[in-house]
């Protein structure tokens, strides 16, 4: 595993966030997905494992995301994530440069058509290090992953089944872990 890698998924392990009251508010038996601008009732460790517990409105999923990233020391400085921004991402896939089977296509332009996420998906963000070239760059990814319900228990096998929404290279500086080439 690279030291990219491992930085990164320790920054999405640090992406846990307490329930917002507005969520705790909300009436018994209300469930998660309804009409309301409370944000997701569900931990935000569960939703990364397993994506939206039912279908979602991309507005709300938005919404949503933008809270979490306020809380992160990194996302808070990012300009928020807009329902246009991951609708032109769909639309602007060049399939030749990122092939997408045509069905999974499909679905990716019904949430655009539709704004509507479907069940088991997620937008997330990943504050990061790149180390590359000698140089460590910080960076701030936005994307959109779908069929996280598929593999609940086992996230190590799990396929990538995303589309990124958003990359911005924010800092660079020499590289704090030079990796040292072996002279054989």
């Amino acid at each position: 595993m690279s030291s990219f890698e491992v930085r990164t998924r320790g920054a999405e392990m640090m992406l846990l966030v307490i329930l917002v009251a507005a969520s705790l508010a909300m009436a018994p038996g209300t469930p998660a997905h309804a009409g309301s601008s409370a944000p997701l009732a569900i931990a935000n460790s569960e939703l990364e494992r397993v994506g939206c517990p039912a279908e979602v409105s991309l507005a709300r999923a938005v919404r949503d995301f933008n809270r979490r990233a306020a809380l992160d020391s990194t996302g808070r400085r990012q300009p928020p994530l807009r329902v246009e921004e991951v609708v032109a991402a769909i639309r602007c896939w060049d399939r030749e440069e990122q092939p997408v089977s045509d069905s999974l296509f499909k679905v990716f332009l019904t949430i655009a058509n539709t704004r509507r996420l479907p069940k088991g998906s997620y937008i997330f963000f990943i504050p990061g290090v790149v180390a590359i070239n000698g140089y460590d760059v910080d960076a701030w990814w936005i994307d959109l992953r779908l069929g996280l319900d598929q593999y609940p228990t086992d996230m190590a096998d799990m396929p990538v089944i995303g589309r990124r929404i958003r990359t911005i290279y924010i800092t660079s500086r020499p590289t704090a872990y030079p990796f040292h080439e072996s002279k054989n």
